[in-house]
């Protein structure tokens, strides 16, 4: 009996064990190594990504602070999974790799994961995923670098201890980002991915929402505080002391694993959503970050007079303080530095007293039109030089009437930042779309109103509902008004807040759609380069085809994608179109299919046009058309507007000039309600009544007062509608 079961024990263990290696198994290379052809859609995924795999590689990190010791406090975390990270095994392969590897669940102790120690050659079985792995979004998975997720039922394997390290790279921020707030990753910097890298001589250009790192040349990247001793959250290792660092600190030394970075926000159709950063640098050691002394700090206290705008007879006087650091800083090393031609010259001018007891430096008038650069610099009695901004300038445009959205929307488009969070600025411009038209989901999208004051790029301006009583509710289709709102900033990207104040000067035909393929968004995160500048204004596809129905499935969104007919092949050029937030035919939910009329898009289905206000999901950092009705399809109109194509209604002469005569045969003594709308904004410029008779009609009305452009005739006589197009050309 014993030995029958000893026996059947090791045919248990043979068949666990043959499980246990039914697996693949990968090189650290295999996994992290990102193909040319991912790269260039860009996508960071894995292309084992969702796999099992056996993989072996050498840690980077202890997991655990001393866990033979019985100190079990993490040095790494993402979420509340531990962490490390791993290179290639062997140290000679090229090229060189890194991953990182997580235990999400930390109560499991079987694993042997928190025994890691850094130099361990290890063995283990992993699934493959991605930082941070809380994403749900599969467009925001592909900006996200790839990792290791630990199968707990199977042990870490220790093969060798302390072996030698790898040769940790010195590498510069701009390998990794160009520009300001870490918005251009460089898909070459893949390379880099889960490895430790470092950087000399940066400096501390922000500390809020997340540490930024400056090489003092214009470009940032982003301190991920996976490390409990860089970081105040609850695994905070109190030996370090760690409290944030100055902004103009400078940091001699800073070592760390290239990791994703997400920042969580409020989500949502208005922009206050969240930032995920595929490139952030991780310390976990304090021996990894070798500060400088503490700096000189500037700050500005105000810009007077406190305009936006400035106008070209304004002289603007700059109220900075300057509080020495370390080292003293004297008043003759302290001044205000002004550029009017791009940042290529500056104007210094030195520091003077201010009656508050703060220094002061006046910027001249300048003419309408410039944009004026400044920055304030301090130069400490040991030579070093800080400056505020710490990498870029303040900038100012000055303008002597109304401001245009692309004025106000600049940051967009100029390196550098303004103080407009809470500032308000006055605009004109026509509306494009209003609350009856996009109503929101009344969830996360709001119903809003879209002006606009021309179609170049970055002219158009979204306005939500704030509240109850939103300004935004009062605007109408077609009004030209004059607006005040004010203005808040996320991550470099400018939105319209609250309204102030409403004239309303008239009536006006709103903007034709600007016409636009959908590869000029695509349905990547973060669209293409340019996309950015067309959000919130209405644009026109041609030529379309209806793609994939809710692409976010299992995820329902309402959306379906639509691609140009030249790109049909790939879905990933088209754009999405939202079916939630505003009256229209077509739906992608079955529970709205049963109980109403509206339809789902067909796929495949060939349009000729369909145009709408461009969005942006700034969860997930994409780009959406939005429709404001039926008639911003052109294959789709609503169920008592069925095109009338009978050779007993006509127009002539079509196109017309000065007048036009409707010929019909009328079907009975209603009246017959003639409606004459704008093809584009759908809104309506004449309405005509006339009575019935019992044979045919011959009906006159006058076009002169109409501008050259397309309209539709709408002719209606009780139940029957229909829809004629009309050319008027002057």
């Amino acid at each position: 009996m014993p030995f029958k079961r000893l026996l059947f024990a090791l045919v248990l263990l043979c068949i666990m064990q043959s499980f246990a290696y039914s697996f693949e198994v990968k090189s650290v290379q295999d996994i992290a190594v990102i193909s040319t052809d991912s790269l260039a859609i860009p996508s960071y995924l894995s292309k084992h990504f969702g796999d099992t795999v056996i993989i072996r590689g050498k840690a980077g990190n202890d997991v655990l602070m001393n866990a033979t010791g019985g100190d079990r406090r993490p040095i790494m975390l993402v979420g509340k999974s531990w962490l490390t990270y791993i290179a290639g095994a062997d140290s000679s392969i090229e090229p060189k790799a890194g991953i990182a590897i997580f235990q999400r669940d930390t109560n499991i102790r079987t694993t042997q994961f928190d025994k890691i120690k850094t130099g361990d050659i290890i063995e283990c079985t992993a699934i493959v995923t991605n930082l941070p792995y809380e994403l749900d979004d599969f467009n925001q998975q592909r900006r996200a670098l790839p990792a290791l997720e630990l199968l707990t039922s199977t042990p870490v394997k220790t093969i060798f201890r302390n072996s030698e390290m790898d040769i940790v790279p010195v590498l510069n921020v701009s390998d990794f980002y160009t520009g300001t707030r870490a918005r251009n990753p460089k898909t070459s910097a893949s390379m880099y991915a889960g490895r430790k890298v470092r950087f000399d001589s940066v400096m501390i250009s922000s500390t809020s929402p997340v540490i930024m790192f400056s090489d003092g040349k214009g470009n940032e990247i982003p301190m991920s505080d996976q490390s409990g001793n860089f970081t105040t959250k609850n695994h905070f290792i109190e030996e370090s002391q760690f409290s944030s660092y100055t902004v103009g600190q400078k940091i001699f030394k800073v070592e760390g694993f290239i990791t994703t970075s997400f920042i969580a926000g409020g989500g949502g159709g208005q922009g206050g959503g969240s930032q995920l950063y595929t490139y952030a640098i991780a310390p976990a050691l304090q021996k990894d970050v070798t500060p400088g002394p503490k700096p000189a700090t500037i700050s500005l206290v105000v810009q007077r007079p406190a305009k936006l705008f400035p106008s070209s007879k304004d002289k603007i006087d700059i109220i900075y303080d300057v509080l020495s650091g370390t080292h003293l800083v004297t008043m003759e090393n302290i001044a205000l530095n002004v550029s009017i031609d791009g940042g290529a010259n500056y104007t210094k001018y030195p520091a003077q007293e201010d009656l508050t007891g703060s220094w002061i430096g006046t910027i001249p008038a300048q003419a309408a039109g410039t944009i004026v650069r400044y920055n304030m610099s301090a130069i400490d009695e040991k030579g070093n030089l800080y400056r505020l901004p710490v990498s870029t300038d303040y900038f100012y445009k000055v303008v002597d009437t109304y401001p245009s959205i692309a004025d106000v929307k600049m940051p967009d488009t100029i390196d550098a930042v303004r103080n407009m969070n809470g500032a308000s600025v006055t605009i004109e411009g026509i509306v494009m779309c209003d609350s009856a038209d996009i109503f929101g989901d009344r969830f996360q999208n709001q119903a809003r109103a879209v002006v606009q004051d021309g179609n170049g790029a970055y002219s158009g301006a979204t306005f939500y509902r704030q509240g109850g009583n939103s300004r935004a509710m009062q605007l109408k289709r077609g009004q030209k008004v004059r607006l005040t709102s004010r203005l808040q900033e996320f991550s470099g990207v400018v939105f319209f807040g609250n309204i102030d104040s409403i004239e309303v000067l008239g009536n006006e035909m709103p903007y034709a759609p600007v016409q636009l393929k959908t590869s000029d968004f695509t349905t990547n995160a973060g669209g293409v380069e340019g996309s950015d500048k067309w959000r919130d204004m209405l644009i026109e596809f041609n030529n379309v085809v209806i793609g994939t129905i809710e692409p976010s499935a299992p995820q329902s969104t309402g959306e379906f994608i639509i691609v140009d007919e030249s790109s049909q092949q790939d879905m990933t050029q088209g754009i999405r179109l939202e079916t939630d937030e505003s009256k229209l035919k077509y739906t992608t939910r079955d529970s709205i299919v049963s109980v109403t009329n509206r339809v789902k898009p067909t796929i495949g289905e060939k349009v000729d046009f369909i145009r709408g206000i461009i969005g942006a999901d700034f969860r997930s950092r994409r780009y959406k058309l939005v429709p404001r009705s039926d008639r911003d399809f052109s294959i789709v109109t609503s169920v008592n507007e069925q095109i009338n194509l009978n050779n007993e209604l006509s127009l002539f002469p079509n196109p017309a000039s000065e007048s036009v005569f409707l010929s019909l045969q009328s079907n009975g003594s209603e009246m017959i309600s003639i409606r004459i709308a704008d093809m584009i904004s759908g809104r309506v410029l004449k309405t005509i009544q006339k009575s019935a008779s019992a044979d045919k009609q011959l009906i006159e009305f006058g076009t002169h007062d109409l501008p050259s452009g397309i309209y539709s005739v709408n002719v209606q006589q009780g139940m029957n509608v229909s829809i004629i197009p009309l050319t008027v050309k002057h």
